[in-house]
């Protein structure tokens, strides 16, 4: 029907419509058996099939819509808070950065923070990936290192990409004899956080594309910021989010604002990440 029909145009009907345009008789016709008598039912006819047609296209296009809407229905989960990080890359990948904090009674302290995708792990049926999070506290006389280990479920990260909602189960181990130990849920989110759970809301785009230079290089970056308040304190969270970078960052800053002017908490910069990764994201 649609190949015979052009906005603007009138085809010649088929041959089925030149029959029932056909008078019977001149009893019953309006048209003394006038040889353009077909072209006033083939106008009708294609008309008819014109509207047809919008109706269809109609039709189609709120399906279309409501497919697009269907599709991008898992984006209402995705992260909006604070987190350890924001994107899952492939078996092997890491990146090291380099952190420096300040403890509440005014104690510097500075080190590494390294997060590694490891393999496949199956908890309770759920397939998980392995995440190891070794962050390095050197010391003037001694170091020190604090492994976390994260099951990530990959359905969940795929489908929601909120941390929060996608780790299975958590562990720790201080110490390189020290056993693995399950972390409670309630500190498992107080890791995957920062630390932040008492949002004031969810985070607020300072800028979609904000250039940033780290130790491992240049960045366009997004950077998002969130406030969290308790009784004790006022802390406020700033974090440039790329695609670029493993795991989904470049740098976070964290300070307190409790008191006339902020003071720094804890910062975080990219310094170097696996060939692999670097390969993978040229």
């Amino acid at each position: 029907m649609l190949e015979r029909l052009e906005l603007g145009k009138v085809w010649p009907p088929t041959q089925a419509e030149k029959s029932l345009a056909e008078p019977k008789s001149r009893e019953y016709s309006g048209i003394d058996h006038d040889p353009t008598g077909w072209q006033l039912t083939g106008i009708l006819a294609a008309l008819r099939r014109q509207e047809g047609a919008t109706l269809m296209i109609r039709r189609l296009s709120w399906i279309l819509v409501l497919g697009i809407l269907a599709g991008v229905a898992p984006c209402v989960h995705a992260q909006q808070k604070p987190a350890l990080f924001y994107s899952l890359p492939g078996e092997g990948t890491w990146v090291e950065y380099n952190w420096e904090a300040v403890t509440r009674d005014g104690k510097k302290q500075s080190g590494t923070l390294r997060i590694t995708c490891g393999g496949r792990r199956d908890i309770n049926d759920v397939a998980c990936r392995t995440v190891e999070i070794i962050k390095h506290i050197k010391e003037p006389s001694t170091s020190e290192d604090r492994v976390r280990k994260l099951l990530v479920s990959e359905r969940a990260f795929q489908k929601t990409h909120a941390l929060a909602e996608s780790v299975v189960e958590a562990y720790e181990q201080n110490g390189p004899r020290a056993k693995e130990v399950l972390l409670s849920a309630q500190r498992r989110e107080d890791f995957i956080s920062l630390n932040l759970r008492a949002l004031d809301d969810a985070w607020k785009e300072i800028s979609a594309s904000e250039k940033v230079e780290v130790p491992l290089g240049k960045y366009t970056t997004r950077h998002v910021a969130a406030k969290s308040r308790t009784e004790e304190r006022k802390l406020s969270y700033d974090g440039w989010l790329t695609d670029d970078v493993p795991f989904g960052w470049a740098k976070f800053e964290m300070q307190d604002c409790s008191g006339d002017a902020p003071k720094l908490v804890f910062r975080a910069s990219a310094v170097s990440r696996s060939p692999k990764a670097a390969q993978a994201t040229r």
